[in-house]
């Protein structure tokens, strides 16, 4: 088993979980340092005294799961219409790699790619279940019709910040069908305790474990090119607009990520403390707002930094 399978099993005791607490298990630092530990080794990083690469992964969580209203009438796989909003996912990763270089006494930064993925979480009665792995309600849409419409075939959209939102935060989004996956649904068992993945197409077997979609994410055998399709872009952007990697030396990631201001936490000001300071005081902050939060998106974000320079070495 590798270790980010273990590392997730390791987190599901005895007890019985529901849809949302099996997947806000996955929220825990164990998860993050086997993604980099396995990675790392996946990898196959280089390490010299003048180049080097580095593993940052982050879990954070948005309050708001951005939906989608189709533009055009759309049916379910029973040939219902739909015409309520979906969620777009409950499970967001993202992979970036960057390589990072001094010039005139500053970093400086290129982008090799940045990949991300949207999986649909479900709770499953079997092992290796069978998408949608829901409840489908044969008589009329439900949930789970909808939600294999949108991540099966992509319709145009436009996409909405909540349920209740009646301004569209983006309009008329047409997002790329590709040969490499980039939604999926993922389904816990409650008997194995254990996580199982599959393409968003219906009747596809769930067989991929937690830790085959992170390999095949980095490896560029699943997710989209989010600089190769604008919608893609759009959805990404929205996602994560208030998600940053701080595991990564502020000086780095103030030049990967755009900087958009948390509410009721100021940047500036938590930038100017030690960066293990700055990740313990948001993980504090994220465990107080969990208690008070509702249905929230899992963000994963992996980042690979490729140091080139013998003034990386700060960066060790």
């Amino acid at each position: 088993m590798s270790l980010i399978d273990k590392a997730v099993e390791a987190l599901y005791g005895s007890k019985k979980y529901g849809e949302l607490s099996s997947l806000y298990k996955l929220f825990d630092e164990t998860v993050c340092d086997a993604i980099a530990l396995e990675l790392s080794d996946k990898l196959n990083l280089r390490n010299s005294t003048r180049a080097f690469d580095k593993i940052y992964v982050d879990l954070q969580w948005i309050d708001k799961i951005p939906l989608a209203s189709f533009v055009t009438p759309q049916k379910d796989l029973n040939g219902h219409k739909i015409t309520n909003k979906t969620e777009i996912g409950d499970l967001f990763i993202q992979y970036r790699h960057t390589n990072a270089y001094p010039r005139d006494g500053n970093e400086e930064i290129h982008s090799y790619c940045h990949r991300a993925l949207v999986v649909q979480a479900k709770l499953a009665s079997v092992e290796k279940p069978k998408v949608p792995i829901g409840y489908v309600n044969r008589k009329r849409v439900n949930s789970t019709t909808k939600e294999l419409k949108l991540l099966e075939s992509w319709p145009t959209f436009d996409m909405y910040e909540t349920s209740r939102s009646s301004q569209a935060l983006v309009r008329g989004l047409s997002v790329k069908l590709e040969d490499v996956p980039f939604s999926f649904y993922g389904g816990f068992s409650n008997q194995s305790k254990s996580w199982f993945f599959g393409k968003a197409k219906n009747t596809e077997v769930c067989n991929k474990s937690f830790s085959d979609i992170i390999v095949e994410l980095a490896n560029n055998n699943a997710g989209k090119d989010v600089n190769h399709d604008s919608a893609w872009e759009t959805i990404t952007s929205e996602i994560t607009k208030t998600c940053k990697n701080r595991k990564m030396p502020p000086s780095i990631a103030r030049k990967i990520e755009s900087r958009h201001k948390s509410k009721g936490i100021n940047e500036g000001v938590l930038y100017s403390f030690p960066a293990p300071l700055v990740y313990i005081f948001h993980r504090i902050w994220d465990k107080f707002l969990s208690m008070f939060r509702g249905k929230k998106m899992l963000v994963v974000t992996i980042d690979r930094v490729s140091y080139e320079g013998i003034d990386m070495d700060k960066y060790r």
